[in-house]
Parts: structure tokens; C-alpha cells; sequence
């Protein structure tokens, strides 16, 4: 239960931010291929100098072409486009997202969740599911670290008490 409280409000940022007066732009075509994405994003003005398409690790992208590629994301979604265009371009952004931006990770993954158990498709919807919850944890500090801690947890408080005793 608390899990789900959790993805409802994560989706209601990701839709508040859809509704700032920054993020209202005309409506961007619709475009189906990466290509087009790329075109458009460079049609609409120069980025930054300097600036390349992909980082050279992992071909993520940079980080002005993937905020520009998330508004139009969320653009998308007010239009109403149909889910599995979303899905395809939420995977998209999933895969290219930069791996320090959880807060956007997170979003894209629950949103993916959510469209996934719509459509019926309760395996991609599951596999989605473990990923951000893999991604919780590691924001988290991971289940072996917590492990870790509850042990030092348990070591502290028995040789405290013993050391009580002995007194």
C-alpha cells in the first residue's frame, strides 16, 4: 500500500511539472523515430556551444537535449497521444537517461509501470517494476548496506547493554 502511495504522488509531480507556466509550449509534432527527435530538437535553435548530441559515456544524452526531450515528453502526454507511442518514447528516454538524474528515472519508470499494467502486458509491467525498485534501493543505499547497518545496529546495542551489566 505505501508503495503505491508513493508511485501516485511521483506521478503527480511528473504531471504538475507538465502544467508550469515554463513547460506550456505549442504542441511539438508528432514524431516517430529518433531522427526526427534530433531534427526537431535542432530546428528549434541552437543548445549550447559546445554541447554534443550523445555523452561519450554510455550515449546517454547531454543534459540540455534530454531536458528538451522530457518537455516534449510531457507534452506528448497532455495531447493525449496514444500509450504505446508514449511507452516506445518513455523506454527511450529510460534507456538514454543520465544515470544521476534519478528523480526523472524514477518518474519515467513508474509512469512505464503504470502504462504497462493498462495495456495488459503484466511481464514488461513486473520487469519495469524490479528495475525501479533496484533503482530505490541503490538511492537507498541498497539492501546489503541497510543489512550492514542493522547488524553494527544490533553489535552496538548488545555490547552496550553488556557493558551496563558488568558495572
Amino acid at each position: 500500500m505505501n508503495h503505491s502511495k508513493y508511485c501516485i504522488l511521483i506521478l503527480a509531480g511528473l504531471f504538475a511539472g507538465c502544467f508550469s507556466k515554463t513547460t506550456n509550449q505549442p504542441l511539438p509534432p508528432k514524431i516517430q523515430s529518433v531522427e526526427e527527435w534530433e531534427a526537431a530538437l535542432s530546428s528549434d535553435g541552437p543548445l549550447e556551444s559546445g554541447v554534443s548530441n550523445k555523452e561519450s559515456s554510455g550515449g546517454s544524452l547531454s543534459g540540455t537535449d534530454f531536458s528538451a526531450r522530457i518537455s516534449l515528453f510531457r507534452n506528448r502526454i497532455i495531447s493525449g497521444e496514444s500509450p504505446r507511442e508514449l511507452i516506445a518514447l518513455a523506454e527511450e528516454l529510460w534507456l538514454t537517461s543520465p544515470r544521476s538524474d534519478t528523480k526523472t528515472r524514477l518518474e519515467l519508470g513508474f509512469f512505464l509501470v503504470e502504462q504497462y499494467k493498462k495495456s495488459g502486458d503484466i511481464d514488461r509491467a513486473t520487469q519495469k517494476n524490479a528495475e525501479v525498485i533496484s533503482l530505490l534501493e541503490a538511492i537507498r543505499g541498497g539492501k546489503a548496506f541497510h543489512e550492514h547497518q542493522a547488524e553494527q545496529e544490533k553489535v552496538k546495542n548488545l555490547s552496550g547493554r553488556w557493558g551496563e551489566s558488568e558495572l
